[in-house]
């Protein structure tokens, strides 16, 4: 499945944006992509300096699309997002 990964915002304001493609098991896959289907995101308002996260991930023809920050992204998205930051 293929990604988009935008930050944006933190003390310096420099987006940083990553593609590619993510090789997960059959397990996982199937857990990330029912996480995001069931996902409401909204960005906290009151949120100074933090990092805002917008995450897209194309399987097959169907589009899955989030939206975080620091005070709500859940840890199995923080994981990933560090996997991402961490290959490129």
């Amino acid at each position: 499945m293929k990604y988009k990964l935008l930050i944006e915002g933190g003390f310096t304001g420099i987006p940083k944006e990553y593609e590619g493609e993510l090789t997960l098991g059959e397990n996982d896959s199937i857990l990330l992509l029912k996480t995001l289907d069931n996902v409401i995101s909204k960005p906290s308002e009151q949120m100074r300096d933090g990092l805002s996260y917008h995450l897209k991930i194309v399987d097959n023809d169907k589009v899955y699309q989030a939206l975080f920050d620091d005070s709500n992204i859940p840890m199995e998205f923080r994981k990933l997002i560090d996997t991402i930051v961490q290959e490129k």
